[in-house]
């Protein structure tokens, strides 16, 4: 997946029937508590006006930890969220492209691929700060730590267009650093020193 361009974003939002002129706030991964839906849920309803999605489903079917809570949780969303489910590669890449912001509020990963995804299509990245994600993401992100502060940040990105540009472009550095090419040229390195 390359770099989305404005006409890809429109031809993305025109397939899956997305308000073109709306905010999108994405997040793509397995229901489980971990990935903490609640949170996701409570920043949705204080955006109205966004639209939320969530691609993703459940993992081992009625084995999914807390599987029951979970569905349960998933009927009562606010109005603004639509779960997608577990769909092909290829749509969730049409949903990479629609997105304004990657919200990512799991409170346990090691290393996420949908934020690297994410970053891959140059959308702005909203990320717990957790351990793996201060480490690997850095300056590349926009941490938090609270509901009010991911509230915060998902409010100046989809207020300020500037910002999100330039998130947008520290999200496609750091794809690049993740990139094939450069983790082939460090694995070369470390095995000529």
């Amino acid at each position: 997946m390359s770099v989305r361009t404005a006409y890809q974003k429109v031809e993305s939002r025109r397939k899956l029937g997305i308000d073109i002129g709306r905010h999108l706030v994405l997040a793509v991964g397995q229901l489980q508590p971990r990935k903490a839906l609640t949170d996701f849920y409570r920043c949705a309803a204080a955006f109205p006006d966004a639209l939320f999605i969530w691609v993703g489903g459940y993992p081992f079917g009625p084995l999914t930890a807390q599987y029951w809570t979970t569905r349960r949780l998933v009927r009562n969303s606010p109005e603004n969220v639509v779960h997608v489910g577990q769909v092909e590669r290829d749509q969730v890449m049409q949903y990479y492209l629609t997105a304004d912001v990657y919200l990512h509020p799991s409170r346990q990963e090691n290393a996420s691929v949908a934020v690297l995804e994410a970053a891959t299509a140059g959308i702005p990245l909203v990320l717990r700060s957790i351990e793996c994600h201060r480490e690997l993401y850095g300056e590349a992100a926009i941490l938090f730590g609270s509901i009010l502060a991911m509230k915060l940040q998902i409010h100046r990105l989809l207020s300020c267009s500037p910002y999100r540009v330039e998130m947008a472009a520290r999200a496609r550095i750091l794809a690049e650093k993740f990139s094939c090419g450069s983790m082939a040229e460090r694995l070369v390195d470390i095995y000529r020193n």
